[in-house]
């Protein structure tokens, strides 16, 4: 089993999640849902953790977005999880209070503006 890190942007919530190792992939997109088949590293955490987000994300609409600090914004629900040296799923080493900490919940109409000015091609700056 892997400790991974839901961050489920409908529900407004962060929780730690065990993955069966060999099915840790399969397992992120039932966890993202919105029919997610393909993901993506949105951001890099403590040590070899990776944020894993929809890749197709942005052409779905009605989605919550969030807002991680130092990180940007990500539209949809998230899975961070951990890799060993050899590239193979690994225990998550990010701590959910840090995230916790960073993290700020963006509502649909919000999400939505940014959501439609990202696919226009207009540079998101966040302070």
């Amino acid at each position: 089993m892997v400790k991974v890190i839901f961050i489920n942007a409908q529900e407004k919530q962060v929780t730690e999640v065990m993955l069966p190792k060999e099915k840790v992939l399969h397992e992120t997109y039932k966890l993202i849902g919105n029919d997610c088949s393909l993901v993506q590293t949105g951001a890099y955490f403590t040590g070899n953790d990776a944020l894993m987000v929809d890749e197709e994300g942005y052409f779905k609409e009605g989605l919550e977005g969030v807002f991680i600090n130092g990180k940007g914004f990500f539209y949809g629900n998230a899975v961070i999880w951990g890799c060993d040296e050899e590239g193979e799923a690994a225990d998550c080493e990010t701590l959910m209070q840090d995230v916790l900490h960073d993290i700020v919940w963006i509502d649909k109409m919000r999400s939505d503006v940014i959501r439609q000015r990202v696919m226009g091609g207009e540079r998101m700056y966040f302070l």
